[in-house]
């Protein structure tokens, strides 16, 4: 009978074992999900600060064509804004609207794509925690099966094990 006790005995602290090390695994995956998170807002914050800084930069390029044009119409004799002037200067500012609008488009498409990386970061943590309790619950059925199995053998529920000649 000592035997089927070292056997449980046995298998309980296998159990044990088992989601100890479950649960480590787990702190590693929400870790290394965090982690990616991070990653994700940080990427997101750099490509927001790129696009600020080139929006800076057409805007400064704008102005010193504008600024070039207006000197060249004003050593023409021409009234800036008016005629083909103000056509061509019109078109620089229809241009950089253009580009603005692309770029805003572009951002708007980051944003939601690492909004995208972010869920799938965090889906992909729950279905780690998910799977790591189902190991653990089949592991504890297992072990409450076996257990009740030496239990049965071992003449713990009433029957005495018949034993062979």
């Amino acid at each position: 009978m000592s035997l089927a006790y070292v056997l449980m005995g046995a298998e309980a602290a296998g159990s044990i074992a088992g989601q100890w090390a479950q649960s480590k695994a787990l702190k590693g995956v929400k870790a290394t999900a965090e982690l990616e998170q991070a990653q994700l807002g940080l990427r997101l914050k750099q490509e927001t600060i790129a696009s600020e800084q080139q929006s800076i930069a057409n805007l400064h390029a704008l102005d010193e064509i504008l600024a070039t044009q207006r000197a060249m119409f004003a050593a023409r004799g021409q009234m800036p804004g008016i005629g083909s002037a103000g056509a061509i200067a019109s078109k620089s500012v229809s241009n950089y609207r253009k580009d603005e609008q692309a770029r805003g488009l572009s951002m708007g498409f980051l944003k939601s794509q690492r909004q995208y990386e972010t869920t799938m970061s965090k889906m992909r943590y729950q279905s780690a925690k998910i799977a790591g309790g189902m190991k653990n619950i089949q592991r504890g059925m297992n072990t409450m099966k076996s257990m009740a199995n030496q239990a049965d053998s071992a003449g713990w529920f009433g029957k005495k094990p018949t034993k062979s000649k």
